[in-house]
């Protein structure tokens, strides 16, 4: 079955800028996007769609990731009109938002934990998915390094050599004093 993806080809098209807080950002490449919609209202976490993109800052050469949220409507109401579709409105705060507001904020050793470099928390229009409902975009550093995991799981670790986990084992403890 085939995904709906609900980020508008000029929402992620290459060259698309984004005028954040601070800075004006232009995507470069996406990463993945994932759909976490559900069919009866949850206060603890609404429906919403989320995109990775790769982006770039003219104004410092500046290459990060930036992650947009947006809620989308409780699935079998998705051409119901909008009217009813923003009695779904509500905030949203993502928890890796708020991790990287926390890391920035207090700081952490230099390449331990990206930055947050820019940010926006807007509500959709009266033309949107969710009249009234949540749009956050988030832009945060690159850190060089390798991901230990991925979408599934720890794969990467666990393709390393032994001695090489053995490194990172032996690492974390003191690296994560710095956190």
């Amino acid at each position: 079955m085939h995904q709906i993806t609900w980020f508008q080809a000029h929402l992620v098209f290459p060259d698309t800028e984004f005028k954040l807080q601070d800075k004006v950002w232009r995507t470069l490449e996406k990463v993945n996007e994932h759909t976490y919609q559900k069919d009866i209202p949850d206060v603890l976490s609404p429906s919403y769609a989320t995109i990775r993109l790769v982006c770039r800052s003219e104004v410092e050469s500046v290459t990060a990731n930036m992650r947009i949220y947006m809620q989308i409507p409780l699935a079998g109401t998705e051409f119901a009109p909008a009217d009813e579709r923003a009695k779904q409105a509500t905030t949203y705060e993502p928890v890796e938002l708020k991790a990287l507001r926390d890391l920035t904020m207090f700081g952490s050793k230099p390449l331990n934990t990206p930055r947050l470099l820019d940010e926006s928390i807007q509500m959709q229009d009266s033309n949107g998915l969710v009249p009234g409902g949540f749009f956050i975009c988030y832009v945060w550093e690159t850190v060089p390094g390798l991901c230990l995991r991925d979408a599934f799981g720890s794969d990467a670790f666990w393709a390393l050599d032994k001695s090489e986990r053995s490194k990172i084992k032996a690492a974390l403890p003191r690296e994560f004093e710095y956190i």
